[in-house]
């Protein structure tokens, strides 16, 4: 966290390495430069954990004491500094962009310490709600607050902020225990996963370390305020400090999480002792308030504390700490922290916010690198999956190419699926940002064929013309449509053909590719991989396990329903895939259709029948989908027949 090294009978100076370790050269340049024209060389001897740990995923952010959440499909970055600012991003790998900052250039409420830079955010959403808990303090003293903020929809300028839950040294009810011996610094809720109803918040740092309240049902006081239940959660015996708690829940254990060490105000020439700087630790319990114990069955509160991640690979993460555990799905962790890169400097300018996943042992969270869990886990491969290198796995895999399809889990969700007579394709569109557009989700290709893209939308443009490409060709050279079955096999062949070469990488982008031939509608399937296959429904992209199951509950009315019918099961489809605070909208919402219909009538309704003329690919799109959405739970709108393009 954000704090200066300090103790209980007052300013505390570490240990650090002397010059014998530390060899300073002048040059201009070199692989540990500094930016002044010196080169500092560290020596394993000024180092700890130096291969112990799997290096970080990297999330290209700047910053200390990370909060993340995750909202309306889009990870959400708070930080210390900058009256807290917050940031936005689809993946956590960035690229972030600035998304506005809690206190809004306004100072704390709190007349404590340095008011306009809070330290430490921790936000959650709860009963509709985004509350963000930070912290005030006046350096190298106790004298600290814990203060909260609200806000209804994470827009700038929408934050209320409430002031001080917790004061120590000053403010109200600071004589009381234990605000009376321990310090109101780095705040950490959670909303109780076995019970429901009841939140905890953890503070502390330094005097007499980690501490557990419970809060009022607004989440704006502490509970029974003049005199709360607290539990002590950790107090390290060995007189360094412990702060930056958080608590999560893997059933049946909650587990503390915790920084141990020095953190902050480093220097390259004036080290730490290795294993005394920052490292992430841990102690689990059975219950909420504990007590917590280590994996050698010793107490948090008697010194005790399992290492998670500290320190390793020379230098690349040095330091690890200020942590949180992002649960992105229903059987995988995420721990996620600020450390330094040494070849990037050590100051606390120069915190870079790093994450890894987690797997369980016997009950112990374990870090671990991407090649321990590749097949299962989306962001790190978003961000990893483009080495120009094609490497193999001990079972044979393709990692490049595995990294690929996980890029394209990462992406907005797509829904296929095909009757006797239509194909349906229909899309979840998201903008990058508030001021930007919806990116395009559905594409005709040509008259009787286009394809829904979830993934790398640069990737997609480069294949979609790829494909238009070839549509033209065969028109111009044989006077006709190109075959389905022959531009899949097509874009099959090229997307194979980059996972053979160096210098070459997959395509990050998967594709349901909707039409029709002399056979009638057909829909495939295109992966990364070169894999294509026909379907008869499917759904690609983020969360598309519920749409997944929708098709699946919903298969047998698939091939008998009429044109409008289709499209209702794609976009119920869609619609399950949505988080409970989120709708279709027409902004949102893309929908492509095309099919076959009888020549007597351009009603679509009527099954399949020999003598039939093509309904040319139609995009809805924008306002041209409001009646598709007003239908949705209703039928047909008014009239019961949608305009076609026949041809």
């Amino acid at each position: 966290m954000f704090r200066f090294h300090h103790e209980i009978d007052g300013k505390y100076n570490p240990p650090v390495q002397t010059l014998q370790n530390i060899s300073r050269f002048n040059v201009a340049v070199g692989p540990w430069g500094l930016g002044r024209g010196s080169l500092y060389v560290i020596t394993a001897q000024t180092l700890s954990n130096s291969s112990t740990f799997p290096l970080a995923y990297i999330t290209n952010h700047q910053a200390r004491d990370p909060s993340i959440i995750i909202h309306n499909d889009e990870y959400y970055l708070f930080q210390t500094g900058g009256g807290i600012q917050y940031f936005r991003a689809s993946n956590l790998g960035g690229p972030w962009r600035p998304a506005g900052q809690v206190l809004d250039r306004r100072p704390s409420v709190i007349d404590k310490g340095d008011r306009f830079e809070p330290w430490a955010p921790t936000v959650i959403q709860y009963n509709g709600t985004f509350y963000c808990f930070y912290c005030v303090s006046t350096i190298d003293t106790r004298n600290s607050s814990i203060g909260v903020a609200t806000s209804d929809s994470l827009k700038i300028g929408s934050w209320t902020d409430h002031g001080a839950l917790i004061n120590t040294v000053s403010g109200q009810y600071a004589g009381v225990y234990p605000y009376n011996i321990s310090n109101a610094l780095d705040p950490s809720v959670i909303v109780d996963p076995v019970v429901g109803n009841q939140v905890y918040l953890a503070f502390g740092s330094y005097w007499s370390d980690i501490w557990q309240v419970r809060l009022s049902d607004d989440l704006l006081s502490v509970e029974y305020a003049q005199e709360p239940d607290a539990s002590h959660l950790s107090l390290n015996t060995n007189f360094t400090a412990e702060e930056g708690s958080w608590i999560s829940y893997k059933a049946p254990y909650y587990y503390l999480w915790y920084s141990r060490g020095y953190c902050c105000e480093l220097e390259l020439d004036d080290l730490p002792t290795p294993g005394t700087e920052y490292s992430i630790q841990m102690g689990r319990s059975l219950d909420i308030s504990g007590p917590y114990v280590d994996k050698d069955n010793v107490s948090l509160l008697d010194g005790g504390g399992t290492t998670v991640y500290g320190s390793n690979n020379h230098g690349q993460v040095y330091a690890p700490g200020s942590c949180g555990v992002l649960s992105i799905d229903s059987d995988q962790d995420v721990l996620f922290y600020h450390y330094m890169n040494m070849s990037i400097g050590v100051s606390d300018e120069d915190a870079l916010v790093g994450y890894n996943y987690l797997a369980y042992e016997d009950g112990w969270p374990v870090v671990v690198s991407r090649f321990d869990i590749h097949v299962q886990h989306g962001d790190a491969f978003r961000n990893n999956y483009d080495n120009d290198s094609v490497t193999f796995s001990p079972q044979g895999r393709i990692f490049q190419v595995e990294y690929a399809q996980e890029a394209v889990k990462q992406g907005s969700v797509v829904v296929g699926l095909v009757s006797k007579t239509h194909a349906v394709l229909v899309g979840l569109k998201r903008n990058a940002e508030e001021l930007s557009s919806f990116q395009k989700k559905v594409i005709e290709i040509d008259t009787h064929m286009g394809i829904a893209i979830a993934g790398l939308s640069s990737d997609a443009r480069v294949l979609s013309n790829f494909m238009k490409q070839q549509s033209l060709g065969s028109r111009m050279t044989y006077g006709r449509a190109i075959p389905l079955d022959r531009i899949v096999s097509q874009i099959g062949d090229r997307a194979q053909t980059n996972t053979q070469h160096y210098g070459k990488r997959p395509y990050g982008v998967g594709l349901l590719v909707a039409g029709v031939d002399d056979a009638g509608p057909h829909l495939f399937e295109f992966q990364p991989s070169g894999l294509t296959q026909e379907m008869v429904a499917c759904a690609i992209g983020a969360r598309s396990q519920m749409a997944r199951t929708y098709l699946e509950r919903n298969l047998a009315e698939f091939a008998d329903s009429s044109r409008e019918e289709l499209i209702n099961h794609g976009l119920k489809a869609l619609r399950e895939t949505l988080s409970q605070d989120k709708e279709l909208t027409v902004d949102n919402t893309a929908v492509g259709v095309v099919g076959l219909v009888p020549k007597d009538t351009t009603s679509a309704s009527s099954s399949a029948v020999k003598n039939t003329k093509l309904e040319k690919f139609k995009l809805y799109d924008g306002q041209d989908i409001a009646a598709l959405l007003e239908a949705l739970d209703g039928g047909a709108t008014e009239g019961g027949e949608m305009e076609v393009d026949t041809q």
